[in-house]
């Protein structure tokens, strides 16, 4: 098993996360929304910026941070699946705020045994 991994869930202006190893846990809502009609982040910079704090406070403290390994789960629109630039945009999104190592997943929530596996997948 690796050092550190971070599962995150997005929601319409709302973001959870859960260490897997330490299994600690915690929401956060940004200072603003980042949500659109349109799209589940229009506003990266007020995404990245809670994202990234969330990280922090789940992540296991040390004298030496390690960036953590983040898989990323849309949980709201998502009805026709995601798109290459809505893939692209999370994955920028977790490595701004932190991430080593991001995959991209969508479907039903998973535990942390599947997290770990969807990050031994090829």
């Amino acid at each position: 098993m690796f050092a550190s991994a971070v599962y995150v869930k997005i929601y319409r202006d709302r973001f959870w996360a859960r260490h897997i190893q330490s299994g600690t846990s915690s929401e956060a809502t940004p200072t603003r929304p980042v949500s659109t009609k349109r799209l589940l982040v229009g506003d990266f910079t007020t995404a990245q910026q809670c994202l990234e704090k969330l990280i922090v406070s789940v992540s296991k403290k040390g004298l030496i941070p390690i960036a953590p390994r983040i898989l990323i789960q849309p949980m709201e629109m998502i009805e026709e699946g995601i798109s290459e630039s809505e893939e692209k945009l999370l994955i920028e999104l977790a490595f701004m705020a932190g991430a080593r190592d991001v995959k991209v997943y969508s479907g039903i929530e998973l535990s942390d045994d599947e997290v770990i596996g969807k990050f031994n997948d090829k």
